[in-house]
């Protein structure tokens, strides 16, 4: 889902200092960076395109994408670009559209709680992060089989979700297996808890930015 940036926000965007790349024809890709502002939504861009001559592609695009404070964020946009006559790998980038994609039907959030596995084994875990339709813990042991059974406490209220496994990979410096779980199936009453919970946390590092 692709959502148009107005162009008054596009330069707050670029301020984030994102990592970036110059996407040509959607087929080569090239990281840039940005020198100073030349007018509104352009910049001067450094340029390293080695072998490849840009010349050769008709469209380009531009990629922001990166993690503040809790959020991670992807823009994608249309830019044209222009080079700069006397300073090699130099060019006048304009960008005309901007979107922010979002894949995430519900946003995920950090949500550092104990976990009480159920099954397949009976211990506890660590909840790292969660959204209306997931969550990802560090387990002590392996878990065997497709599923997962797992009870925690939200807003003073004992919940029992049942999630699919989806990735499980063990981290040899923490000696612990990340999972990564969707919650299969969720009633409307949890679901609603979490989105409230996800809402809170979101609504607090939005106002820890204010006060930076």
């Amino acid at each position: 889902m692709q959502e148009l940036v107005p162009e008054d926000l596009i330069s707050q965007i670029f301020n984030l200092k994102l990592s970036n790349r110059l996407i040509a024809d959607s087929k080569a890709s090239f990281p840039f960076f940005i020198g100073e502002t030349i007018g509104k939504n352009t910049y001067k861009i450094l340029l390293n395109t080695g072998e490849h001559n840009l010349a050769a592609y008709d469209h380009f695009f531009v990629e922001l994408k990166g993690k503040v404070d809790i959020e991670y964020l992807r823009y994608v946009g249309e830019a044209n670009l222009e080079a700069i006559i006397g300073e090699p790998d130099y060019y006048r980038m304009k960008v005309t559209k901007l979107y922010k994609v979002n894949k995430r039907k519900y946003r995920r959030v950090p949500y550092r709680r104990v976990l009480n596995l159920v099954s397949p084994i009976e211990c506890e875990a660590l909840l790292e992060n969660i959204s209306a339709s997931g969550a990802m813990f560090k387990c002590p042991s392996k878990l065997e089989g497709d599923t997962v059974t797992m009870g925690f406490t939200l807003f003073k209220k004992n919940v029992v979700l049942r999630g699919d496994i989806v990735d499980q990979n063990y981290d040899e410096e923490e000696d612990c297996y990340r999972v990564r779980c969707h919650f299969n199936p969720i009633d409307a009453t949890t679901k609603k808890l979490i989105l409230k919970a996800v809402k809170n946390i979101t609504l607090q590092a939005k106002e820890r930015l204010r006060r930076r």
